[in-house]
């Protein structure tokens, strides 16, 4: 089976792209780790969708290794995944729970 295609809403990317500048001011050795486990999880996304626990209905998570964010996401065919938010774990939990298509 291929591997699913893997979108993220523009707010979620929007949450990537900040936590990495975040993370690149300090450091690039941690922004580039940061990204590196980001990556990583959405490849395990793309090869297994639902392989990852449920969140509430049918989203899944994932967490990026080693970082307090955690990928949630929704199948939304066989083939196609949309990533709802790249969340801290410290901060509002199920704020992007409204996010439809990007």
């Amino acid at each position: 089976m291929a591997a699913a295609v893997v979108r993220f809403h523009r707010l979620a990317l929007r949450e990537a792209q900040t936590a990495y500048r975040w993370y690149a001011l300090r450091s690039l050795r941690a922004a580039q780790a940061f990204q590196d486990q980001l990556d990583r999880a959405v490849q395990w996304i793309a090869a297994a969708p639902n392989s990852w626990p449920v969140y509430r209905g049918s989203n899944h998570w994932i967490r990026a290794r080693g970082f307090p964010y955690i990928v949630y996401y929704r199948v939304l065919d066989p083939t196609s995944v949309l990533v709802k938010a790249v969340a801290h774990t410290r901060r509002r939990t199920g704020y992007w729970l409204r996010r439809t298509q990007p």
